[in-house]
């Protein structure tokens, strides 16, 4: 997995990145990343399956970065052939 730093998040936000929040919709109305989307595993690979632009960047986050969630979505994105997905947790972005 390609596990990135607030830093580099940060910059990739900034030229476009999708950051996508796989935790519950309750960690998520209880705090997010700004400009996050809430998308729980099976609405993110409907995003996946819906994105044409493999290329386009996406920053997926939970609660840590060995959550299964995030493990299986990371793998999948692979999967579909996106080359720019990368992964945080929500305690290393806010």
């Amino acid at each position: 997995m390609k596990i990135i730093t607030k830093e580099k998040a940060m910059k990739l936000i900034d030229n476009g990145a999708i950051i996508v929040d796989m935790r519950s919709p309750v960690s998520f109305r209880d705090g997010h990343i700004e400009g996050a989307v809430n998308l729980p595993l099976k609405k993110f690979t409907n995003l996946l399956m819906t994105t044409p632009d493999k290329k386009k960047k996406i920053i997926i986050y939970g609660m840590n970065t060995n959550d299964e969630d995030i493990i299986h979505g990371f793998k999948y994105s692979e999967k579909l052939g996106f080359e720019s997905v990368f992964v945080s947790d929500y305690s290393n972005l806010k």
